[in-house]
């Protein structure tokens, strides 16, 4: 289980027990009392609410991990799902039995119940309760006193770490401790009880309440402190891929669904630039057919996926060894709670005090994640997607030897894609059954992708059937010029689907298009000519910032595009935009951005959150429409 999942879902074990057997004896004097209807209903619905609570928290306190005495609690738990449901039927049949009663006030409790169940029937649910809690008392004993539990491994690794604590931390963890020997003392007693005692188990659950946030705050702590702010922002840039495309990697006989359903290692995606790699590793990294694919691979395993995306326009830790790994520990400590104290123990044995945690350095971060694949106490299968290694700001066989040692995990594969160098060729490229060419394989994405865009434009519908022809010829003409390179088949469409809002004929858009360059940097150059001669000071303007800026630029530096005065800065009306001064702001700025660039530069929106702020200042970047835009310049 996650570090204190046991003892969670034992504290909502004993809270609905607890509860079941208030409603279902004659000592429950709160319904008795009870006579307002606005009270009554009140009560009925917290109390419902409560079970329905219990319930989905036993549901999600289960995980793949548990010894026998974890196992024996979610057996139970499951089994207290169960009677919670049939609570809940009976609470709601006694709500609409009052509610059917003049003036609406609920009958009182137990005739309510006998008129509803007959005398047997409340008995065994009360014999079943009581049982409940028989069986959770001796089970907390046995959960506490085993040494293969999870969490008793994890209590005493954090005891044990009070040595080494600070005298703060010390103070902290003594007194977590003394609550944990409350509870061990507290539940051994009522075990000693007879089966049917009555003993209340109501300050047991709330010490195990106590508990269970502690684990969730350091588990927090520890997923904390791999954050960084721009661990997103990359792959929130990347283009979603058209639909109905890139279908055929899923086909049986492809060897990207052979690689995912049965082999390890590595699988490469090799593509020239503009192909689609990005896009491609998007799709596949979520993807409900790469989960059933890696499903079958794993079996009964637990199954992480986690990704990452190089950017060398980005961060210095969107194109570093250390932001990778950073990154996919993240992700895969936060589907996997329970691994944070194997892997990062001294994290997690500090993550129970208040100190400022330091940040990760590259020892402390390869470490972790060397324990993370070497570990076979609670194995999994875990598989990465890591896009745009030829981004990454390092010496690029060093990466390939650094990939090569974490790919030899048998519980790990890794998907990689790059830009064919010399060095990926060599290091991936040997084997056609763990790697395609995306540029080779994606003539009818692009034919898909041009016939979408092109026929939901008004003025197609009107095509004759000869038009129709050479329309399809026009499709036909773009795939052979693509060459592969969709960034290419981007560009054109937008160009050509000017031709249809003038209702240019296709022999026109034909002539069109064989005006434009096949060639990607002599498109750019074709683009950059097409630029209004009044713009050209403040396109250069533009492109020197973006690429000199060490990061992406805030939107608001479009502002000094046009500024002739060298002390405007210092002239400036500088004050808070409302939000809508903003957005409206942004909307003129993206217009002036279009008209300088034509669309080679963007500007972007990102979620707030992605810079540690909800604000909505900041959000919006300029960006490169493509990193090849960027290598042109």
């Amino acid at each position: 289980m996650d570090p204190f999942g046991a003892i969670s879902l034992a504290g909502n074990i004993i809270a609905f027990v607890e509860f079941g057997i208030k409603v279902t004896t004659r000592s429950s004097e709160i319904f008795a009392s009870i006579s307002s209807e606005t009270l009554a209903n009140r009560v009925m619905k917290t109390t419902t609410d409560d079970l329905l609570a219990f319930n989905d928290n036993m549901r999600r306190s289960l995980s793949p991990y548990a010894s026998s005495a974890e196992e024996d609690i979610a057996s139970l738990a499951r089994e207290c799902s169960a009677e919670a449901v049939k609570l809940m039927t009976i609470l709601n049949k006694l709500q609409g039995a009052g509610k059917q009663k003049k003036g609406g006030k609920l009958p009182p409790l137990m005739p309510a119940l006998k008129s509803l169940w007959k005398q047997k029937d409340i008995e065994e649910i009360q014999q079943r309760l009581t049982n409940f809690r028989a069986q959770i008392t001796l089970r907390l004993v046995a959960l506490v006193n085993d040494k293969h539990s999870t969490m008793t491994t994890l209590l005493v690794e954090l005891m044990n770490s009070n040595s080494k604590a600070n005298a703060e931390s010390s103070a902290q963890l003594q007194d977590l401790q003394v609550t944990i020997n409350e509870v061990k003392n507290t539940v051994q007693r009522a075990a000693r009880q007879p089966p049917q005692g009555t003993a209340n188990m109501t300050p047991v659950s709330v010490k195990l309440e106590i508990l269970a946030k502690l684990g969730d705050h350091a588990v927090e702590k520890v997923l904390k402190s791999l954050r960084f702010e721009s661990m997103h922002t990359r792959e929130s840039t990347v283009a979603k891929a058209h639909s109905e495309t890139f279908g055929w990697l899923y086909t049986d006989d492809s060897s990207f669904s052979q690689w995912l359903s049965s082999s390890d290692g590595v699988y490469w995606v090799s593509g020239k630039p503009g192909s689609g790699k990005s896009t491609l590793m998007k799709l596949l990294s979520g993807h409900p057919k790469t989960g059933e694919a890696l499903r079958t691979w794993g079996k009964d395993e637990p199954l992480i996926t986690a990704s990452f995306y190089f950017w060398n326009a980005g961060t210095v830790m969107q194109k570093s060894l250390q932001g990778l790994l950073q990154s996919l520990l993240y992700e895969i400590l936060k589907q996997c709670p329970w691994l944070i104290p194997v892997v990062t123990p001294n994290r997690w044995g500090n993550a129970f005090n208040l100190a400022i945690e330091d940040p990760w350095s590259w020892q402390e971060a390869t470490e972790a994640f060397g324990r993370f694949t070497r570990q076979t106490k609670l194995t999994c299968k875990t598989a990465l997607f890591i896009d745009g290694l030829d981004e990454y700001d390092g010496d690029h066989s060093e990466m390939v030897r650094f990939l090569s040692k974490m790919s030899q995990s048998p519980n790990l594969k890794l998907c990689l894609a790059s830009r064919p160098y010399n060095v990926f060729e060599s290091a991936y490229g040997h084997d056609p059954d763990r790697m395609l060419r995306l540029q080779d394989l994606t003539r009818d994405d692009i034919r898909q992708y041009a016939y979408d865009n092109f026929k939901i434009h008004q003025n197609l519908i009107q095509l004759n059937s000869l038009d129709v022809d050479q329309y399809n010829h026009l499709i036909e003409e773009i795939v052979d010029k693509a060459d592969g390179v969709f960034l290419w088949v981007y560009l054109v469409v937008r160009s050509l689907k000017e031709g249809f809002t003038n209702a240019d004929p296709v022999s026109t858009m034909q002539k069109r298009l064989r005006q434009l360059p096949s060639d990607l940097q002599q498109y750019f150059t074709h683009i950059l000519r097409s630029v209004d001669e009044v713009y050209w000071e403040s396109t250069t303007k533009v492109f020197q910032m973006t690429t000199l800026a060490v990061h992406l630029l805030p939107v608001g530096v479009l502002t000094i595009l046009d500024e002739e005065e060298a002390d405007f800065c210092l002239d400036a009306n500088i004050r808070h935009m409302s939000r809508m001064e903003y957005e409206k702001g942004v909307g003129v700025l993206n217009k002036r951005l279009n008209a300088r660039c034509k669309g080679l530069l963007e500007i972007r929106a990102t979620p707030g959150h992605l810079y540690g702020s909800r604000d909505y200042n900041g959000r919006h970047l300029v960006d490169f429409l493509h990193r090849t835009v960027r290598d042109f310049l």
